[in-house]
């Protein structure tokens, strides 16, 4: 074999191994309500507060994602530093107001490997422009979401995003 073919085949093995790395799947998947067998969409949640741990990731005036833990999830879905709790549905309210304008989409997030989704695997809902990133806690049956990253928001000056300008 000559010496460019030896260093094609090692590229190719190389190449493939990397591509088999990225198509396995993460702990989680989101997916819509409609795909889990779930009817519920923002104002279903927003009124059923109460059963809910709530939280929001990023600044009050420009929420980057609000998290609903379900009851069920609660024991395996735990959030990293960087979520707020959501003390009072008024403050649900004020915090739906501002992430509406940056046209953010409702999710669940549920446990990867299954084929067909229930209602009774959805361990949380997530309502955000962006996309958070869940990781498998080592040892135990449980899951830790990271806060969504600070999202653009047009409506505002933020410093932050002063190189966009």
């Amino acid at each position: 074999m000559t010496g460019y073919k030896k260093y094609l085949l090692i590229l190719a093995l190389l190449f493939c191994s990397g591509c088999a790395t990225l198509l396995e799947s993460g702990p989680t998947r989101r997916i819509s309500p409609v795909s889990a067998g779930s009817g519920l969409d923002i104002p279903d949640l927003k009124k059923s507060y109460d059963c809910y741990k709530v939280f929001y990731s990023g600044p009050k005036y420009n929420p980057s994602a609000i998290l609903f833990i379900h009851p069920q999830g609660e024991e395996g879905l735990k959030t990293a530093p960087g979520w707020n709790k959501v003390e009072s549905q008024g403050q649900l309210s004020y915090l739906l107001s501002k992430i509406d304008i940056l046209k953010p989409k409702l999710w669940c997030i549920v446990p990867s490997g299954k084929e067909k989704t229930s209602p009774a695997d959805i361990m949380a809902y997530i309502y955000t422009p962006g996309y958070a990133t869940v990781q498998k806690r080592p040892g135990k049956n449980a899951y830790l979401i990271q806060p969504v990253p600070k999202q653009f928001n047009p409506v505002y000056y933020d410093p932050e995003f002063n190189d966009l300008w």
